[in-house]
């Protein structure tokens, strides 16, 4: 069979086999399959099994995410101080004492209660509301990294946030940041609440 011939072939089949998987059925067997169900944030469908393994180590995350970031309540409809307190006391709880977080690069937290206290600084006011979230989980390592996006006050784009959490024992064990705050942005002080006090 000259090469000719085998490259005639391969494209047939290839064609055959795009052509398949965009009709979508064959010995019962169909994609996408008619019960799939798609939402903002899920991007897989996994056996309950697994997905009660892949929850244990994204709910701790998310718990410190909204409650933390969103701890004074999306801006600029901001909560009662009882509804702060309750979000801190939220990470609180989510957090391993001995908790360690970097962000880009530097320790900006060394203990559990220290990453929650910092929430409740009014600087987090500026924040609005988090989307587009994504998970890839490694339960071997019982770790997973998210990817949002972090709206504020300060800019109409994002701040794109790409965060690995490490959960031992239902607790968020360390925590790596990485983020880009888009070009254009306000000066911090130029969106910070009113009531703020004296900017930094």
């Amino acid at each position: 069979m000259n090469l000719r011939t085998r490259n005639a072939i391969r494209n047939s089949l290839a064609v055959v086999m795009l052509a398949g998987v965009a009709t979508a059925s064959h010995e019962g067997f169909q994609w996408p399959p008619e019960e799939q169900q798609w939402a903002p944030g899920v991007t897989s469908q996994f056996p309950p099994g697994i997905q009660a393994q892949r929850d244990a180590i994204t709910g701790p995350a998310e718990v410190y995410m909204f409650s933390g970031f969103l701890a004074h309540g999306p801006a600029p409809d901001w909560g009662t101080p009882e509804e702060l307190a309750a979000n801190i006391e939220a990470v609180r709880a989510a957090l391993a004492e001995d908790c360690i977080r970097t962000e880009n690069g530097f320790l900006t937290g060394t203990s559990g209660d220290g990453i929650a206290n910092g929430f409740a600084n009014p600087v987090f006011k500026v924040i609005s509301g988090i989307e587009d979230l994504r998970w890839t989980v490694d339960l071997k390592k019982n770790q997973a990294f998210a990817r949002f996006s972090l709206f504020t006050n300060r800019s109409p784009h994002p701040t794109l946030i790409g965060e690995r959490f490490k959960v031992i024992d239902g607790k968020v064990k360390e925590i790596e940041a990485f983020f880009s705050i888009p070009a254009g942005s306000l000066p911090l002080c130029e969106a910070l609440p009113d009531d703020f006090g004296p900017c930094p």
